[in-house]
């Protein structure tokens, strides 16, 4: 079985690697994926990096970053996802509410560190 995942370097401001971002690929060669359903790119990119290639192999004993949307920020995360070695990215496209925050802190009490993924603050505002 062929499985695609590209890592991409996080680097500290001397340049040294601290950490990867992993994102989804499903060719060979691939600069970047085509995308038509997020939720399953990154079940995809879950599947065959943490469970076919391996979260040790991957990491080289780093963080890995890995974007989530919303519906599956919404869900209880897999059960093999180690939370002391993932870092869930919130990307830039998910919309702030109620329901989110209280899934955010949710995940923060049970030990996930979450990022913003491209967020750019916007005000809000009320008419």
């Amino acid at each position: 079985m062929t499985v695609y995942v590209a890592r991409q370097p996080i680097f500290n401001n001397k340049e040294g690697t601290v950490a990867y971002e992993l994102l989804y690929r499903n060719q060979e060669g691939q600069a970047f994926a085509d995308i038509t359903n997020g939720d399953q790119a990154t079940l995809e990119l879950l599947k065959n990096s943490l469970l076919n290639i391996g979260i040790d192999r991957l990491s080289e004993g780093k963080m890995l970053f890995i974007n989530f949307t919303e519906n599956l920020l919404l869900i209880d995360p897999p059960a093999f996802l180690e939370k002391h070695k993932i870092v869930i990215e919130i990307l830039e496209d998910v919309e702030s509410s109620e329901e989110l925050i209280q899934s955010c802190q949710k995940l923060r009490e049970k030990g996930y560190m979450l990022a913003l993924d491209d967020y750019v603050l916007h005000k809000k505002i009320n008419n």
